[in-house]
């Protein structure tokens, strides 16, 4: 995506330009991140660099709250991974700005998530630092309603490490859940291990691991 302008807006058109790294860059510290090579296997190289040539010049719709530059990049990387409809019991992944905000789907097109208890639409799921530490309430919304036009995808990244409950029984642990204020907290209990504990009995937060990680 072009940097000129990403960040100029809250909501508009974004354009796909071809720059040198560093123009894109802006003189700013950068690393090489294939940071999901272990989950997914990346497509040939010719294959993304004939993909990545053809975008050029593409107008795209782009929201600051909607991480859309790093989907758009995980697409030209390992391909449109994991679009199907999603289960009852799968996790989703859903692309925030600098974040991702995890759900559980229950099915009808309805996820259990975790948030804050406001109503207002600009809380909870919106930002994982709206409630640094505290609590927070279980609730079931329309998955679009959650995703508010973010891109998102089915990622049950721990299946491979642990096994996955019934999605019946993964569906009545949430659905008993819901209404509930329980305690949060960025680090210790966000999202991401509410819905990982929901699925395996075991609570997970690769978010928190890589931060960690990056501060070391």
């Amino acid at each position: 995506m072009g940097s000129s302008s990403i960040f100029m807006f809250v909501r508009g058109q974004a354009v796909v330009t071809k720059e040198t790294l560093q123009d894109a860059t802006w003189g700013c510290l950068y690393q090489v991140n294939n940071h999901l090579d272990h989950k997914y296997r990346p497509l040939p190289v010719d294959v993304i660099v004939r993909s990545t040539e053809k975008t050029v010049g593409d107008k795209r719709t782009y929201t600051v709250i909607c991480d859309n530059k790093k989907r758009f990049i995980i697409d030209l990387r390992y391909g449109r991974v994991h679009r199907m409809l999603p289960k009852p019991g799968d996790l989703i992944e859903i692309f925030r700005f600098g974040y991702q905000h995890w759900v559980v789907y229950v099915g009808n097109g309805y996820v259990v998530h975790l948030t804050t208890p406001s109503k207002n639409p600009t809380g909870g799921s919106s930002s994982p630092f709206s409630v640094q530490g505290g609590k927070a309430m279980v609730k079931r919304e329309q998955l679009e309603d959650v995703a508010r036009g973010c891109s998102y995808q089915i990622n049950n990244y721990l299946d491979d490490m642990y096994q996955p409950l019934s999605a019946e029984k993964i569906i009545s642990y949430a659905e008993k859940l819901i209404g509930k204020e329980i305690w949060y907290n960025v680090l210790g209990w966000n999202c991401e291990h509410f819905v990982t504990h929901l699925r395996y009995g075991k609570s997970h937060s690769e978010q928190v691991e890589l931060l960690i990680m990056g501060t070391e």
